[in-house]
């Protein structure tokens, strides 16, 4: 099925990455890590994330924020560890000069460590979640780790969902898109907001041309049971469609009005929101939702761009108003 295969290989696992450590099995313990700083979590106390990063990127940075965010969040339930790599002596020098945006522990894996965890060449950042047992239970891009982190934390991960990403795994390996598929519904009939493989079936759905589906996939996910950044994501991804046709943007506002209401001062959720008023024609409102983002976020560029573009079309529409009203008057003079 070469369509399925080429719309489900969208999903990435492990951020393009191969892993040597298989989903369900133990995770190498951090003891021969050099520590740059903090101490290394023991795997039973708590949930633990790791996340391989290459320090001064751009994604570094961004999943470095992310990782601070998270801590501070389940403070006392999640141990955030960053891992650099593919970094010179500079790079580190420069990072441990920001102590106060980085997470607790910061290590150094030699070549070794890494090797235990990857299969093939690493491309940072990636995260992997491991329960108090000491077992990966969970692979990807920092950013999308919400719904399942959440069920960790409780101890409620249905360690199903293990088994099906195998599966899929296998599928993709072998490039046997039917298989790929079914896995991956497996997946979401637990879990419905399992954003990578929500992200692969609705691609594919779209390369199909089939918007119903597409909108199915959707509403069979329970806004009120998700986390503030699991509903972002969603949203985020609807309202950035390319495609009018599967914006849909009933859901999107639905999702981002829940992730506001969970994280009411978090920058990149009202910046999700703006984009969802301003796609709803509602101009005035998101130009103060989003000076309300780089108030929260002054650092944040991308965001200011945004802010500068709703500013830039809200003083076009008043100019225009401004001359369509003296046209209207001079007519009526006129007439």
């Amino acid at each position: 099925m070469k369509t399925s295969q080429k719309a489900l290989c969208l999903l990435l696992l492990t951020a393009a990455t191969v892993c040597a450590v298989e989903l369900g099995g133990r995770a190498p313990k951090l003891d021969g890590v050099h520590r740059l700083q903090g101490v290394p979590p023991d795997y039973a106390e708590q949930v633990t994330m790791l996340t391989f990063l290459q320090p001064g990127t751009p994604a570094a940075q961004a999943a470095l924020l992310h990782l601070v965010k998270l801590q501070n969040r389940h403070r006392g339930k999640l141990a955030v560890a960053a891992l650099v790599v593919q970094g010179d002596e500079d790079a580190y020098e420069r990072l441990l000069k920001r102590r106060h945006m980085l997470p607790a522990f910061v290590g150094k894996p030699d070549a070794d460590f890494v090797d235990e965890f990857f299969d093939g060449m690493l491309k940072a950042p990636v995260s992997f979640l491991i329960d108090r047992r000491g077992k990966l239970i969970w692979r990807g891009i920092p950013g999308l780790a919400g719904g399942v982190l959440i069920k960790a934390l409780d101890g409620k991960y249905d360690m199903r969902i293990v088994k099906y990403e195998r599966k899929y795994a296998t599928a993709i390996r072998q490039k046997n898109g039917k298989a790929a598929l079914e896995a991956a519904e497996k997946i979401l009939a637990i879990n419905p907001a399992n954003i990578p493989y929500l992200m692969a079936v609705t691609s594919l759905a779209q390369e199909r041309k089939d918007p119903q589906t597409f909108r199915k996939y959707y509403e069979d996910i329970q806004v009120r049971d998700l986390d503030a950044d699991t509903a972002n994501a969603i949203a985020w991804t609807l309202v950035t469609n390319r495609d009018l046709a599967y914006r849909n943007l009933d859901i999107a506002l639905a999702t981002a009005e829940h992730a506001l209401e969970r994280e009411p001062r978090d920058g990149a959720i009202i910046d999700t929101y703006a984009r969802i008023l301003y796609a709803l024609g509602k101009l005035d409102d998101a130009v103060i939702r989003q000076r309300q983002a780089v108030r929260l976020s002054p650092k944040t560029e991308e965001l200011k761009q945004t802010l500068e573009y709703y500013e830039s079309a809200q003083r076009l529409r008043d100019r225009h108003r401004t001359v369509s009203g003296a046209g209207d008057s001079r007519r009526g003079v006129h007439e």
